[in-house]
């Protein structure tokens, strides 16, 4: 039986005879007929088909044992007959193509510890325990054993965020993106497979509130409102630091939902192959997504609701489209992404309206400093640094697709002409930009930049 005729294909051409290795640093090679080359991109589907045979075979002869694979990794369940036949079988046909169970490395969980010597007679050589034991990333057994599993992956991801805190005293960016994008990945598997265990996770948010908020923010210390406004995705304003504790229980319920055929499946035990519903599945995500975007909503209008009216602003401003963008680009060096440390914590800063540290209350100009001053006065020359380099880098893109490009070209004398109200009338007015070619072969544009602000003015040349 062929279950995938193009992969069968593709595999016989590229297995079908010896692979020829050559040994590094010498003209020697070695043939090697077992096994798959490493790093082929299809070596799971290969063994996934080559162990299908077995799988079915095991349906039935033993129905009343429901057995599931994830790759190599076989678990049989049932009543003790059942296991016992299903784990024979195992031994018995196994071997035979190619999957070679070992005792010292299974495990029996049963429900009654008092029978133990009994199943450890049953199954020889198989380790019996009544509490439970790690499968896949979760656990299975009894709920105090279960806490005691999760307590004790708790304590090892507290550390990492301990160990990332201190990098985040030198390096807030790099901290920030490892914890964004690498640390939340590792609890996020066990919160879809393991229920009620969110209070188990209050260590994880004390650590990231006392530790790790303080040091990649430069912020001391959080308040209520902070750390709720950091929990939302940066799309809305936040940070995307999320609380474990408050999501732990809607992760899992969202699992259960994309995952109701499969577990139907596991449970019915079927022969037939199983073929997941991609239209339920697609259909299942979307309203997952829709239910997880509405909580956050939830949050967000409640944090308004009882925010200042100052950070209600910045949370309005921030969730404009690409306001965000900065903060969820990996620090990239080669691109030119990555930021100082005062450079990071300063557009936090700058994000939530935070005044800035180490800024002195009076300008040098003898006004008042604050960040709007910052920007508008001109003492030292960084408006027009602002704005020489926004027009230089946009005469040099402009460069590369228009034609007659001209940085500052001059203006037209203005002899008897009724011009609008505020325009120069300097016999030397200069713009900023002009250029042909921007929106159709003959058309002239003109372009001035005010402070952070293109306008475009189009003047058409008529033949």
């Amino acid at each position: 039986m062929v279950l995938c005729p193009p992969l069968h294909q593709y595999l016989k051409n590229l297995y079908g005879s010896p692979t020829m290795m050559v040994v590094n640093g010498t003209k020697e090679t070695l043939v090697s007929a077992e096994g798959t080359t490493q790093g082929c991109n299809l070596a799971m589907d290969f063994y996934r088909i080559g162990i299908m045979k077995l799988i079915h075979m095991l349906k039935e002869q033993v129905p009343d044992c429901r057995n599931s694979w994830y790759a190599d990794d076989s678990t049989g369940a049932g009543k003790a007959i059942a296991v016992k036949e299903w784990w024979e079988a195992l031994q018995k046909y196994g071997p035979k193509m190619g999957y070679f169970p070992q005792p010292e490395k299974t495990i029996l969980i049963i429900k009654d510890p008092t029978k133990q010597d009994f199943f450890k007679s049953l199954f020889p050589g198989i380790k019996v325990t009544a509490e439970g034991h790690r499968y896949l990333g979760s656990f299975i057994g009894t709920k105090k054993s279960t806490e005691s599993y999760v307590a004790t992956k708790v304590e090892e991801w507290v550390q990492d965020i301990k160990d990332i805190s201190t990098a985040a005293s030198s390096e807030p960016q790099l901290a920030y993106a490892g914890f964004y994008f690498g640390i939340t990945k590792k609890w996020n598997y066990l919160l879809r497979t393991t229920p009620d265990i969110a209070t188990l996770l209050e260590p994880i948010e004390r650590v990231i509130v006392d530790n790790l908020l303080p040091a990649i923010t430069g912020i001391t210390p959080v308040s209520e409102t902070l750390r709720d406004t950091f929990a939302l995705s940066p799309k809305n304003g936040g940070l995307g630091i999320v609380n474990p504790v408050t999501i732990a229980d809607s992760e899992y319920r969202f699992s259960t939902i994309i995952n109701r055929d499969l577990v139907d499946a596991i449970l019915e035990n079927k022969c037939e192959e199983f073929n997941p519903d991609s239209q339920f599945i697609l259909k299942a995500k979307k309203e997952c997504k829709a239910m997880k975007t509405k909580m956050e909503e939830d949050r967000k209008f409640h944090l308004l609701n009882t925010s200042s009216a100052s950070l209600r602003r910045q949370i309005a401003l921030l969730s404009e489209k690409g306001a965000s963008s900065w903060l969820s680009t990996l620090p990239l060096k080669n691109c030119g992404f990555v930021l100082s440390k005062q450079q990071f914590q300063d557009g936090l800063r700058l994000r939530y309206n935070i005044p800035l540290e180490g800024v002195s209350l009076e300008c040098a100009c003898g006004k008042s400093n604050s960040i709007d001053h910052a920007l508008i006065c001109k003492l030292g020359g960084y408006t027009h640094l602002r704005h020489n380099h926004l027009r230089d880098t946009l005469f040099n893109l402009l460069d590369v697709v228009c034609k007659d490009v001209v940085k500052e070209p001059q203006l037209l004398p203005v002899t008897n002409e009724h011009l609008p109200r505020g325009t120069t009338l300097k016999q030397d007015a200069r713009l900023d930009i002009s250029c042909r070619g921007f929106y159709s072969a003959l058309d002239k544009i003109c372009i001035l930049i005010l402070s952070t602000v293109l306008i475009l003015s189009t003047l058409l040349l008529y033949k």
